[in-house]
């Protein structure tokens, strides 16, 4: 017991720590151009140009941070099971899904179809469930 809270304290924390981090600073650059966007678009008016600029910008970074948010995530995963630092196990875990993408995709699409009907026959058996009490 002591020596798996050692391990977690020692290793695991940090990562994590690595991870946010990361994030953090997506975060940050993001605010630094959401206020820069509003200066703009107070000195320019309401220009065209302008916000279309600020909106495909806008675009890329909501997107840039999707995809640190999947990098953290599949790393942290594959750190918890090779024990690799943070930076190995994104770099691997990345390499493996390009590897095995087909079949990445595959499952997104099989996993996410079975939440929907899980969803759906969820709703529906409250539905049923709450018409019989009412009556």
């Amino acid at each position: 017991m002591g020596k798996s809270i050692w391990c977690t304290w020692r290793y695991h924390l940090g990562t994590l720590a690595f991870g946010s981090l990361i994030l953090t600073i997506v975060w940050f650059i993001r605010a630094i151009f959401e206020y820069l966007a509003k200066k703009m678009n107070d000195a320019t008016g309401d220009n065209g140009c302008t916000r279309c600029l600020v909106s495909c910008i806008r675009c890329c970074l909501d997107i840039f941070e999707k995809f640190i948010r999947f990098i953290n995530l599949n790393a942290y995963v594959y750190c918890a099971i090779s024990s690799e630092s943070f930076c190995e196990s994104a770099m691997h875990s990345f390499l493996l899904m390009l590897k095995n993408s087909a079949k990445f995709f595959f499952v997104e699409g099989l996993v996410t179809y079975l939440t929907f009907m899980a969803k759906v026959v969820i709703a529906s058996c409250n539905t049923i469930v709450c018409y019989f009490l009412i009556q």
